[in-house]
């Protein structure tokens, strides 16, 4: 990351993030995702030595490009300074190959099924929830979701991704479906 566009008192991060175990998968790894969640990750690592790390996975894609030429690392400016360059905490999930898998579903897949996951979260647009806001209903006839009841192993929505990954830690004899 190029460090002259950054404040002299950037906050910048010291720790090893080999040493961060992906215990967050988010879907959609936006700006909103990166400031307002991401963030506390950075600063539970750098402050109190957490190995808490995320895996981001972003269904729709762009992202990857952009994380890539940044090597994982983004800025986080409050006010008119700079005040924090940061990595996305747990290296993008390198352990799993996951990060932006976009269409790679069984990557998806094998993040959102992994042990030490602790926490699954998403930040998406009101559109991906395929849902009604008037009742909270999951849209039946939503194209995406459409497609995923026809092909529920290759979803392509937000939910299908969730209920399969649920669907196959739920298998019989899998230790995390007790």
């Amino acid at each position: 990351m190029d460090t002259k566009l950054l404040a002299a008192n950037a906050i910048v991060p010291q720790y090893d993030r080999s040493k961060l175990v992906p215990r967050l998968v988010h879907l959609g790894f936006g700006a909103f995702h990166r400031a307002h969640q991401a963030v506390y990750a950075d600063i539970l690592a750098q402050e109190h030595g957490s190995d808490w790390g995320y895996c981001e996975i972003n269904l729709i894609g762009g992202e990857q490009q952009i994380a890539d030429l940044q090597t994982a690392r983004y800025a986080l400016q409050r006010g008119r300074d700079v005040s924090r360059c940061l990595a996305m905490p747990g290296g993008g999930c390198s352990k799993t190959g996951a990060a932006c898998a976009g269409r790679r579903l069984d990557a998806v897949f094998q993040a959102l099924a992994q042990p030490e996951v602790a926490i699954v979260s998403m930040t998406i647009t009101e559109k991906g929830y395929c849902h009604s806001p008037a009742t909270g209903q999951l849209q039946l006839d939503h194209p995406l979701i459409v497609r995923d009841l026809a092909n529920p192993h290759q979803p392509q929505s937000a939910v299908g991704v969730i209920v399969a990954a649920l669907r196959s830690v739920k298998r019989p004899g899998n230790l995390r479906s007790a």
